[in-house]
């Protein structure tokens, strides 16, 4: 087993599992003649070159020396002694040894001396019995009875045939001459049931043999592997010099399961992290007094109901600085409780708010588009501000202040035209004193009223006319026609010169009477005397805008507001794309919506102007209450009046509402906000932008399965954390074994809650120690997701 330490996988490491040594019939010569200690001694002092080699076997043919393996661990060296032998089999009853098949059996027992004595002395014993060998007149076993055999040993095995590497001794050689069909019917047969994995000789023979499995459908199902299948040291060491793969696994039997059943646990580069960015990773955890691992790449958290597995993320993220309203204040309480140390993998303690990272909580985001206005737009570009932080900022202040300018040039342009002749008949009549205000109108400079003309009645005058001039005429003219016209012509006549008298009157002297009586009622209605210049002007604009002004500017203003809306812009946006299972998948949106002029004056009227059955003012009906507002005085609900109203018009405060959005693209092309979506879409589409970021800040997800379709968990969730752990760190409780098992986590932390309450917490790789079986009975589809690996390597 490896070291109590080395309970998950941290970089790829060199595994060389086929070593003939010099107590194998094929060994090189010169080996044959060390001694057995002496071997060892130079075995150990070639390997100890090579830092990144881990694990190895002696596979000699159909024998297994037990002194040697016992002198190699005996040596307490830093290597993996995994115990093996290369057997001569047949695929046939009473195969001949020319077409014997060699496959490789390796056992479950590491470091177990009484164990490995035991199946030495059991396979040696049946090797020997049965005449398998080199001898002549030997023959392979055939391989169910191999089976039966290493049944009886009630020890786990594992199966690796040679492919492709020695002609017609390839385990595959005589299968090129069936039809499709049988070839691959008999290929299942092995492939499911016994082979963790096959060996071919080198690069090219790996992708060979890995083609050739894919063209029979079986490609998933197994992995290719190349050893030394060295007889001497320099071919031991041109392996280990150049490598064919590198193994990403603990150097164990159970990691070597994991690795047959597993191929992206094979690797023809090198798996490790880079010093420098060590820092970036969350190493270690010490939470409730025990110390959790955890891997660079992914790191499931499982357990059972109130297990505490949500309890350990939250911390996990509460501790590295969680952003306010993430969690819901009664649970940051609980946690707040359960103190917790955090250091990255680098050896380096971790603060709260100086480590980068990304928390998605399904729950949170439900409640995220629940949200409106300002606070959904903090909230959403808090979560997502990696997509944000590349979209150019909206210049609202900048847009405002240029429609404002805009719009008060305009109404400073007209309020001017208004009062220039107003501003001029106050300065002809205004006096500045020192101490009062004297308005230079004196009883003196009234003008002499002409009570005749002031009191002159035309239905008087032509009433007296009448009665003075018709007795006069004689009777028998009263009818004549001409003497009535006559009559009615010096009627005329006098009412047109009298008219003239009059208005002459009433346009000098009346007029210029009745100001000078207006200021003197007012004067007299003025308490104190101090009163300075402006007041007097607004007298005159106050008397003036009774006449006739505050219609003016009325329909000024509404004119300004006519010649707001040329060009106006009501909408800006910038933007940018994010990929998801496609490329620009998503739509990431600043944008501002300025409320339209016309709007504004709409929703003002509305407020302030009776409806009078015109209903709610809007577009449709907006030159009726346009009307109202210049014409009609009486027109305002209770509180408002014409003043107020072309005040609050002045002031042109447009709403300016910024908004943020995300858009995921339909099949047709376009984009469907994703607010307007339903909850489960929602989850579905932002699970698909999350786990596709290229970004290496470590990711803390809680139940990503949930409200999740199935059709997405087992089409897209494994695929999704398989490449999402190649690039960064993910920390994920889940509850499914598609994102435990098929996704091969790398560290699996189990939870649990013990009768005190306390929280503990296990963890290591699904094969450490009993991990895989263990979380077999917690997942939801546990044993059905491991039921391949089972096949391959059960009990």
């Amino acid at each position: 087993m490896p070291r109590e330490d080395e309970r998950i996988c941290t970089r790829g490491k060199i595994w060389e599992l086929h070593i003939h040594s010099n107590q194998c019939f094929s060994a090189d010569k010169e080996l044959k003649k060390l001694s057995i200690l002496e071997y060892v001694t130079a075995i150990l002092a070639v390997l100890e070159d090579y830092r990144d080699l881990e694990m190895i076997s002696f596979t000699d043919h159909n024998l297994i020396c037990f002194d040697l393996y016992k002198e190699f661990i005996n040596r307490k060296s830093r290597f993996i002694l995994l115990p093996g032998i290369e057997i001569d089999t047949s695929l046939v009853p009473n195969g001949e040894k020319k077409d014997s098949k060699h496959i490789v059996v390796y056992f479950d027992a590491v470091d177990n001396l009484d164990r490995l004595e035991m199946i030495a002395r059991e396979v040696n014993r049946f090797m020997i019995s049965e005449n398998i060998g080199v001898q002549d007149g030997q023959h392979p076993i055939y391989i169910h009875d191999l089976l039966d055999r290493l049944a009886t040993l009630k020890v786990q095995f594992i199966l690796s045939p040679h492919a492709m590497k020695q002609q017609n001794r390839d385990i595959d050689a005589d299968w090129h001459c069936m039809e499709d069909a049988e070839r691959a019917g008999t290929m299942k047969k092995y492939l499911d049931q016994f082979f963790c994995f096959w060996e071919a000789s080198g690069t090219s023979q790996i992708h060979h043999a890995t083609q050739f499995l894919r063209d029979m459908d079986c490609g998933e199902r197994i992995s290719v592997v190349a050893f030394s299948d060295s007889k001497d040291f320099d071919k031991l060491r041109k392996y280990l010099d150049k490598p064919c793969q590198y193994f990403n696994a603990l150097p164990s039997f159970n990691g070597l399961k994991m690795a047959g059943s597993e191929m992206a646990r094979i690797t023809r580069e090198q798996y490790r992290n880079d010093s420098a960015e060590l820092g970036s990773y969350i190493g270690t955890v010490l939470f409730g007094g025990r110390e959790i691992k955890l891997s660079p790449r992914l790191n499931a958290i499982i357990g059972g109901r109130g297990s505490g597995k949500s309890v350990l993320l939250d911390s996990l993220a509460n501790g590295l600085g969680l952003p306010g309203g993430r969690l819901e204040k009664k649970r940051t309480d609980f946690i707040g409780k359960l103190p917790i140390s955090l250091s990255s993998m680098s050896g380096v303690p971790i603060s709260a708010g100086q480590f980068h990272f990304d928390y998605y909580n399904q729950s949170y985001i439900s409640k995220l588009f629940e949200k409106q206005g300002d606070d959904f737009n903090k909230e959403l570009e808090s979560y997502f501000s990696s997509a944000f932080e590349r979209i150019e900022p909206l210049e609202t202040s900048a847009i405002k202040r240029s429609n404002e300018e805009s719009f008060e040039s305009n109404l400073e342009s007209f309020q001017s035209q208004d009062h220039d002749n107003l501003e001029g008949f106050v300065e002809k009549y205004i006096v500045d004193n020192k101490d009062t205000l004297s308005i230079a109108i004196r009883d003196k400079d009234r003008k002499k009223p002409d009570a005749k003309l002031a009191s002159f009645s035309y239905e008087e005058s032509l009433a007296a006319l009448a009665k003075a001039i018709k007795p006069k005429i004689p009777p028998f003219l009263r009818e004549d026609k001409a003497v009535e016209e006559a009559a009615n012509n010096l009627y005329r006549v006098i009412c047109e010169r009298a008219y003239a008298k009059r208005m002459q009157y009433l346009e000098s002297d009346f007029f210029f009477n009745a100001i000078i009586d207006t200021f003197k009622a007012k004067k007299a209605s003025i308490s104190k005397a101090q009163k300075d210049r402006s007041e007097a002007k607004t007298l005159f604009r106050t008397i003036f805008e009774e006449k006739g002004i505050g219609y003016r500017r009325r329909v000024s203003l509404v004119n300004v507001f006519v010649r707001a809306c040329d060009g106006f812009q009501t909408h800006y946006e910038n933007s940018c794309h994010a990929r998801g299972e496609r490329e620009r998948a998503f739509l990431f949106k600043r944008e501002l919506d300025v409320e339209h002029p016309l709007d504004y004056m709409a929703r003002l009227f509305s407020e302030q102007i009776s409806s009078r059955g015109l209903g709610a003012c809007e577009h449709s009906n907006l030159w009726a209450y346009i009307q109202a507002f210049c014409f009609d005085e009486d027109c305002y609900k209770q509180g408002y009046s014409a003043e107020t109203l072309f005040d609050a018009l002045s002031k042109y405060d447009l709403r300016y509402e910024e908004r943020l959005s995300i858009s995921y693209l339909r099949d047709d092309g376009g984009y469907d906000d994703i607010s307007t979506l339903s909850p489960g879409t929602q989850t579905n589409i932002l699970l698909e932008y999350i786990v596709h970021q290229e970004t290496k800040k470590p990711l803390l997800i809680d139940q990503p399965e949930d409200n999740v379709d199935n059709q997405t968990i087992y089409s897209d969730i494994k695929r999704w954390f398989m490449k999402m752990k190649h690039m960064r760190q993910v920390i994920v409780v889940t509850h499914d074994a598609n994102i435990v098992i098929n996704a091969d986590a790398d560290n699996v932390i189990i939870a649990s809650q013990d009768k005190n309450g306390s929280f503990t917490y296990k963890y290591g790789a699904l094969e450490y120690d009993d991990t895989l079986e263990d979380a077999s009975l917690i997942l939801d589809g546990g044993k059905e997701a491991v039921k391949r690996r089972l096949l391959k390597y059960g009990e």
